[in-house]
């Protein structure tokens, strides 16, 4: 086999950059080195198998040279899950898509159907099962994305999130709360780390409540 030596190995490594860098695809037409054989999706708990589907079948026939970014990057936008992504290849043949994924923080339940809210508070398509219910905050009620948001980030920095069973989202921006231990927590509508300090020092002082009512400011309810 003849080796190439000296000027001819330049030559040859100039060619082979210039053909790569200015060959023009055509859209019926992929590139006939480095095909697609495998498409990996890392961290993909929640993505959704229509979106891989819809991944897998546009990069059918595709080159490692010639992936089309902006169109991998409009379907996962798609999702509900993914917060960013990155593409990685593995030559001769192999696609890696590293996922992040948003969260599940709470479930929403709906009629007869408990869906998950992610940790973007968007209240996802997918439904959680009765085992993952167990686990996890329960919400009813009147849900508006970016109020709840709000208050419920506030209310997260605060050990008695730990210990919330459900939260029901009423009228006037209220929360009715309901710990593990059915404790009946009832907010008003106003400052929510107020109402969280004075339930934090109330139920320090005082044990096995079954009422703590929040709900007019300056004034303790406790049963």
């Amino acid at each position: 086999m003849q080796v190439l030596k000296g000027k001819n190995k330049i030559i040859f490594f100039l060619f082979l950059f210039f053909f790569l860098t200015t060959y023009k695809f055509h859209q019926e037409n992929s590139f006939p080195l480095f095909k697609i054989k495998h498409v990996q999706f890392n961290n993909n708990i929640y993505l959704e198998e229509n979106i891989k589907y819809k991944i897998i079948n546009s990069l059918e026939k595709q080159s490692l040279l010639n992936i089309n970014n902006k169109a991998i990057s409009s379907f996962l936008k798609e999702s509900q899950w993914v917060e960013n992504f990155k593409i990685n290849k593995n030559y001769p043949n192999k696609i890696i898509l590293q996922i992040n994924e948003f969260k599940p923080i709470a479930v929403f339940k709906k009629k007869e159907k408990s869906y998950f809210i992610n940790s973007n508070y968007e209240i996802t398509k997918k439904i959680a099962q009765k085992s993952n219910n167990l686990a996890t905050i329960q919400i009813s009620g009147l849900y508006e994305k970016e109020i709840f948001k709000k208050k419920l980030s506030k209310i997260m920095k605060f050990q008695i999130y730990k210990n919330i069973k459900s939260i029901n989202i009423l009228n006037l921006n209220r929360l009715d709360i309901y710990l593990k231990n059915n404790t009946n927590i009832k907010l008003g509508d106003y400052d929510i780390n107020l109402q969280m300090m004075t339930l934090t020092k109330v139920m320090n002082k005082y044990k096995n409540l079954s009422l703590i009512d929040l709900r007019n400011k300056g004034r303790i309810i406790i049963k």
